[in-house]
């Protein structure tokens, strides 16, 4: 079995290289999570004041008031 097979990082120069590279392209990463959770949760409050409105207006049209 051949052990210096190039699909593995040898030096530990290839593998420092390798690991900031990747975390590099983490924090791109997160903020676009961060962008879309946000946009979720403004969504989410949205339905919530939506569905509060609708509930209050059977109510209103069902009580008399």
């Amino acid at each position: 079995m051949n052990t210096n097979n190039n699909a593995f990082l040898i030096t530990t120069e290839e593998k420092l290289r390798s690991l900031i590279a990747d975390e590099a392209k983490l924090l791109p990463m997160l903020n676009s999570m961060e962008q879309t959770i946000r946009q979720m949760k403004a969504k989410q409050a949205f339905r919530i004041a939506l569905l509060n409105q609708l509930l209050e207006e059977h109510y209103d049209k069902y009580s008399g008031n």
